[in-house]
């Protein structure tokens, strides 16, 4: 009888502690999603996984970005960088533009250069 009202204590702590999990994740996603809806032209810091999700880059790019002065990292704290939001975009977009209007140099030219 006592096995019983304790299995059942334990089952309900069990439920509750799935529903508390439940409770947190949507906590969570909420606060993630809030963060994602800030508008860049505040003063936005972004770490580097969360240019690394953004853009498509690897982390390696950005610190050599960073070594070519092409973004500026914000030290703030001893082992925590952050980058400003709106220039992040910024560059981001304008490499993306000078991107679009070079284009690829076709087979066709490469070989009738070759031949000259």
């Amino acid at each position: 009888m006592e096995n019983n009202k304790l299995e059942q204590k334990i089952k309900q702590q069990a439920r509750t502690i799935k529903r508390l999990k439940k409770k947190i994740q949507k906590l969570e996603d909420d606060l993630y999603l809030e963060n994602e809806k800030i508008p860049l032209n505040q003063k936005t810091l972004l770490r580097v996984k969360d240019i690394v999700k953004m853009y498509s880059v690897g982390k390696s790019t950005i610190w050599l970005y960073v070594k070519q002065k092409k973004i500026k990292a914000i030290k703030t704290s001893g082992k925590v960088t952050t980058f400003d939001a709106k220039e992040i975009e910024d560059f981001f977009m304008h490499k993306t533009q000078k991107q679009d209007k070079t284009r690829p140099i076709s087979l066709k030219i490469l070989l009738t250069k070759s031949n000259k």
